[in-house]
């Protein structure tokens, strides 16, 4: 089972990968990192290169495939 299920939202039909990416906790910051998919993840629109990982801020967009999320931290 997937740690996030984006399913309802069609995530396969999409272009996202099982295992698409990983999010990171590190001293309280919060990272993405792409996990090689085949469609990419795109962090505000630029092309995230894969196992390299990226701050996550509150307001970010994240595009796995064509699926987006957007990021919100309370």
């Amino acid at each position: 089972a997937p740690d996030i299920d984006l399913s309802a939202c069609q995530a396969r039909e999409r272009g996202v990968s099982r295992r698409h990416a990983v999010l990171l906790v590190e001293e309280d910051v919060v990272k993405v990192m792409d996990l090689g998919s085949a469609n990419a993840t795109y962090l505000n629109g630029q092309k995230l290169i894969p196992f390299q990982a990226r701050i996550l801020r509150d307001g970010d967009e994240l595009k796995l495939g064509n699926c987006g999320v957007r990021v919100g931290f309370m």
